[in-house]
């Protein structure tokens, strides 16, 4: 694996990640 898709493939991970805590976030403030 090439290192730019290393480095995309984890950037994807970390957005992912990102989004999916700021949805619960939401949530939470929501409730």
């Amino acid at each position: 694996m090439l290192p730019v898709d290393l480095v995309q493939a984890n950037s994807q991970e970390s957005f992912k990640r990102q989004l999916d805590l700021f949805l619960r976030t939401k949530d939470s403030i929501t409730l």
